[in-house]
């Protein structure tokens, strides 16, 4: 971590914190399986029911951290302080609520002064996790000795899941006395498309 991304560059301490891509648990699956329906059919049932394979990858995993933000005043800008945090106030919690619209309680933060950088540590929040699983159906069949045609059918994200991105995370402006911003904590935008389906005929010679 160079000078220009440190809290504060002349105490590395104040940098300390979870990497940017730890992801606490992470489930990656994939599959292929050939259907065994229609293997011992001849002729016409023999043509639809045969020939199918199925696919596809689930991944499962937890959020990334990130850090909450206070703005930075000129009077500690001029002090070479690239980015600050709020104050964490004790025992209050939970502080991760989980919803869209306040996912974290901004209420257990506190403004830092106008010559503090924030006791709160670095990608000390975790973001939300996110669940895809893209499915595939595949048939392959068999017109002459040389000429074969293959059916795709795909699905993105089949579970329509709104996997959210990370939530606004500057809570306090850098001047008068600090108000609190209100979009801290909100959500804005995901992280997956919505549901996709996609088909597609391949005529194989």
């Amino acid at each position: 971590m160079g000078p220009a991304s440190k809290k504060y560059w002349h105490d590395s301490r104040a940098g300390k914190g979870l990497s940017g891509y730890n992801f606490s648990n992470v489930l990656s699956f994939n599959y292929s399986y050939d259907l065994p329906f229609g293997k011992d059919k001849h002729g016409l049932a023999g043509h639809l029911l045969s020939g199918w394979r199925t696919t596809g990858i689930l991944n499962v995993r937890d959020g990334s951290p990130f850090t909450l933000q206070a703005a930075v005043p000129a009077a500690l800008t001029a002090l070479a302080v690239r980015s600050r945090s709020p104050n964490a106030i004790a025992g209050c919690g939970p502080i991760v609520l989980g919803g869209p619209d306040k996912y974290f309680n901004a209420n257990c933060f506190s403004a830092p002064g106008a010559r503090e950088i924030g006791n709160l540590g670095r990608n000390t929040v975790v973001g939300p996790g996110s669940v895809t699983w893209n499915p595939a159906l595949f048939k392959t069949t068999q017109l002459t000795e040389k000429v074969g045609l293959e059916f795709r059918a795909e699905a993105f994200n089949v579970l329509n899941r709104a996997n959210f991105g990370f939530p606004a995370n500057t809570l306090f402006s850098g001047t008068g006395t600090f108000p609190r911003i209100g979009s801290a904590g909100v959500i804005t935008d995901t992280t997956s498309t919505a549901r996709q389906l996609q088909f597609a005929l391949k005529l194989v010679w």
